[in-house]
């Protein structure tokens, strides 16, 4: 057995034991990718709104559209995570859904929940300048909490969205949009090149 072969087991030896206490099977290029359709999403509603200002209320049928634009980026980050996700557990030959995983998914459903709940209380009272800043603040609270069982590096987006969502709550509330730019587009896409550069993911 040479060098290379030895370091190579010993890499996998340390991926199975560090995989039964923290679940890295993260995929970075779908955090980047995620990170990228957020960007576009952020774009077009500049476009549907005529302004980063949302502090005007708006009309039914642009929140409806806002809506299906939001809906239909969530699900697509969803579908890339998993499907990067699969396609990683696969290429180094672990299983994707493990205890680890679902563990994962139940600790970021209540943020989601609560995001989806307060943001049909928002739309109901014609009050959407609210919204990035509870979206922001809610999805971090799920990334932080589903963090405890992932690697570090998840907790990190969490904890940086839950602090960037006081700007557009408390102090600047009429840039929600710039600031939803700069959480589900810019930090998904740094985080996601330093889980592909650290995890070779």
């Amino acid at each position: 057995m040479n060098r290379e072969e030895i370091i190579k087991n010993i890499d996998y030896i340390k991926g199975i034991v560090e995989s039964s206490n923290r679940y890295t099977n993260v995929s970075g290029l779908a955090g980047i990718l995620s990170g990228v359709l957020a960007l576009t999403g952020c774009i077009i509603s500049y476009y549907l709104l005529d302004s980063f200002n949302l502090t005007a209320p708006l009309i039914q049928s642009k929140l409806l559209l806002l809506g299906i634009l939001w809906l239909i980026i969530f699900t697509g980050a969803v579908v890339l995570q998993v499907v990067f996700t699969v396609y990683k557990a696969h290429k180094i030959g672990v299983q994707p859904w493990t205890k680890l995983s679902h563990q994962i998914v139940f600790a970021l459903l209540p943020g989601l929940l609560a995001g989806a709940i307060l943001t049909l209380y928002l739309v109901k009272y014609n009050q959407p300048v609210f919204i990035p800043g509870v979206w922001i603040l809610l999805y971090g609270v799920g990334i932080a909490a589903s963090g405890i069982f992932s690697i570090i590096a998840v907790r990190l987006l969490g904890w940086a969205f839950i602090l960037t969502s006081t700007l557009p709550l408390f102090v600047y509330p009429e840039c929600g949009l710039i600031f939803m730019a700069l959480t589900f587009g810019v930090y998904h896409i740094i985080y996601g090149l330093v889980v592909a550069i650290k995890y070779r993911g």
